[in-house]
């Protein structure tokens, strides 16, 4: 066995074809939106540089062998960025990808027994569970055969890639759940009942703009009825998902639609179809690992140095089996350079079992290490070009990759984490305290950073003022997991992304110097922390003007001004529909000071024109047209929205008015308020019509 889970043949086949479609995009036979509709579950992303793609790659039960790391890294280096990703989902990206390049990647990838198949689009995505499966005392059982049993199976079946939506299933070994069945489609949480090995299991969770916990469906299923219970999950998702609004699409929404008691009892009855239709019990692969022997290694005794026995409290976790320990590598960013990760393979091989785990904060773990060669381990980790042994704040924050390149993002999510990492090295608070947090940043409100889940999240956002945008995060918080289900954090006010940082130091510091570090930070926002945050925030509001200081206009990471404009056209809304409303609301401001102004009067045509600007300025956001000169908005909206026929084609003539005003041409005709009145009628009733997407429905 090559890998730890099966290819099947129809992941060959779709491989050989994927070749054949990218010869014929590129050479103009096989459309834009086409090729998308195919790669994407492949899982193949656009990224957002024009040209440059991302592949996604499955790593079912958080297991990686050491030739597959080493192969990854080495597709990376001569095919990408030079970097490995790791993702909150346990796959590992590779990013900077020509299209062109992709096929052999994907053979690569094959003779390794790796696939990004179904990594994207309407799949059931990457089964992820703990990735300390089967090395902790306090688990009930290893989950991870169980999650590579589903995809072995689920994996084979075209109908697995043509989901409403996609879903996402994870196993957790202990109640803990550290594979966050909670808030998954479907979530296993292991249990043993009467000496049975079984699952609590949950159904309808998720993460995103509009997140849920998932409801519990059986306290006790036996383990050889998990594909049973998958099968009639995807038949009853099937069957209920909204193909229609893929914004309301996911499992959850149809759990809502239903409500949860008939859910449930339509989900009895696809079970029992299920048995009756063949669904085979679950067979579970054998994952057992090779011990490490001595030999493997050479051991110089434990280094003498603080920071070995910082590293080894922080990270190093003895494991159930005596003389053996995993230590977690601490990855900033969830990133690791090509030639970090042929170290660690090599590691892995040479003092431990031949195997890595990923896991759901965006590290790896080497597990089977005998202690005795733990100082080895450390000194070879200390070489290393990245920081992988967690002496910064930076590693124990997650963060999804934000605007640096997805389509999606809305503010730089990495870069901001980042920032309080620097903000906190930099003042007088104990950095050790991050190791102990949930601090989650997402680039906008689609919860890839899985915000939901934090002790203390962050999601990206946009405002405008005097028409300028800048970007801001809300802040969440309050989040709580365990066996009985997840608790999702709690959505408070907004603030300025250049004031997140300062935010989150006086927020520590304050959680620090009362001492909640022993009882933890769950505990400090329930009696103090949340009154003490929303007593301060004002303090981190204030935007100042433009040319106050323009550097709050400005993400960070970046010299330039912010922008929506190389924004993913027609995909995820979420912000921009938030920044449209704001202009709308503005441009209304804006009339009915008109209103009051003397009849007639160059103050009252001066109102009526910014108003109309300001309205139209705000549609043209859903297209990725930023232009702050109000000439050039009113000839763009023209172009946009008039000529394209989304808008009525008499009010080209009053956008002909106030452009000539604009050029100051004489002997223009005044507006008349109520026509200006109708025009930013119809600019609503346009925004009332936009779905997520930012289209307009009919």
């Amino acid at each position: 066995m090559t890998g730890i889970y099966h290819i099947p043949e129809r992941v060959y086949r779709e491989t050989e074809q994927h070749s054949k479609d990218v010869t014929a995009y590129l050479a103009g036979d096989l459309s834009e939106e086409m090729f998308k509709s195919r790669r994407v579950p492949r899982g193949i992303y656009g990224q957002r540089q024009d040209g440059l793609y991302m592949v996604r790659v499955r790593v079912a039960g958080a297991t990686l062998t050491a030739p597959q790391l080493r192969r990854l890294a080495g597709l990376s280096r001569n095919y990408g960025s030079g970097k490995l990703h790791l993702t909150t989902r346990q796959d590992v990206q590779l990013h900077e990808v020509y299209i062109r390049e992709t096929p052999e990647v994907l053979d690569k990838l094959l003779e390794v027994g790796l696939t990004p198949a179904g990594g994207g689009g309407n799949t059931i995505r990457n089964v992820t569970s703990c990735a300390h499966g089967g090395l902790t005392a306090d688990e009930v059982f290893d989950p991870r055969p169980y999650a590579v049993a589903v995809t072995n199976y689920f994996l084979q079946f075209d109908s697995s890639y043509h989901m409403p939506r996609k879903l996402k299933i994870a196993f957790s070994g202990c109640g803990e759940d550290c594979a966050l069945a909670g808030i998954n489609d479907l979530g296993f949480i292991a249990r043993e009942q009467d000496g049975q090995r079984g699952f609590r299991v949950f159904v309808g969770g998720g993460l995103g703009a509009n997140s849920r916990s998932a409801d519990l469906f059986r306290d006790f299923v036996p383990a050889s009825e998990v594909l049973r219970i998958v099968e009639a999950v995807k038949r009853l998702f099937d069957r209920h998902g909204d193909r229609r609004n893929r914004h309301r699409a996911r499992l959850r929404y149809a759990v809502e639609r239903l409500g949860v008691e008939a859910f449930q009892q339509e989900l009895e009855k696809e079970w029992e179809q299920a048995r009756i239709d063949g669904i085979p019990d679950l067979s579970v692969p054998d994952l057992s690992e090779r011990l490490p022997s001595e030999s493997n290694g050479i051991t110089g005794g434990e280094p003498t140095e603080g920071k070995f026995h910082q590293w080894k409290e922080r990270v190093v976790h003895p494991q159930r089996q005596d003389g053996y320990s995993r230590a977690e590598i601490m990855l900033i960013r969830g990133d690791i350079s090509s030639g970090d990760a042929i170290r660690l393979a090599d590691l892995a091989e040479r003092y431990g079992s031949g195997e890595l785990r990923t896991d759901q904060r965006q590290n790896l773990f080497l597990p089977w290490i005998p202690d005795e060669f733990l100082g080895e381990v450390y000194r070879q980790l200390s070489k290393s070009d990245g920081e992988l042994t967690g002496d910064s704040a930076a590693p124990w924050m997650i963060a999804c990759k934000g605007a640096a390149t997805c389509r999606l993002g809305l503010c730089r999510s990495q870069d901001l984490m980042a920032a309080i990492s620097d903000e906190a090295e930099a003042s007088d608070l104990d950095t050790n305290i991050f190791s102990s947090l949930k601090i989650h940043i997402s680039g906008c409100p689609n919860n890839c950073g899985q915000h939901s889940i934090a002790d203390l999240g962050f999601f990206g956002g946009a405002r405008r003022q005097d028409g300028q945008s800048y970007p801001m995060y809300h802040l969440v918080a309050g989040a709580e997991r365990n066996s009985d289900g997840t608790t999702l954090s709690e959505i408070h006010d907004s603030i300025p992304a250049k004031n997140v940082p300062e935010f989150v130091v006086t927020l520590l510091r304050d959680y620090q110097e009362n001492g909640f570090g022993e009882i933890g930070f769950s505990e400090y926002w329930q009696r103090r922390g949340e009154q003490y945050a929303l007593k301060r925030l004002p303090e981190f509001q204030d935007v100042p003007d433009y040319s106050a200081d323009p550097k709050f206009y400005r993400d960070w990471g970046l010299l330039e001004d912010f922008s929506l404009a190389d924004r993913g056209e027609g995909e995820c809304g979420a912000g921009v529909i938030e920044m449209v409303a704001a202009e709308l609301k503005r441009s209304e401001k804006l009339w009915r000071r008109a209103t009051r102004a003397r009849d007639g009067s160059e103050e009252q045509q001066d109102f009526l024109m910014k108003s109309v600007v300001a309205g139209a300025g705000g549609l043209l956001l859903t297209r990725g047209k930023e232009k702050q000169d109000p000439v050039e908005v009113l000839g763009k909206f023209t172009d946009v929205f008039i000529r394209s026929g989304l808008t009525d084609p008499k009010y080209e003539a009053l956008l002909v008015q106030f452009g000539g005003l604009l050029h100051g041409e004489r002997d223009i005709p005044q507006a008349d308020p109520e026509t200006v009145r109708d025009f930013l009628d119809h600019l609503q009733a346009l925004f009332d019509r936009m779905d997520a997407s930012l289209n307009f429905r009919d």
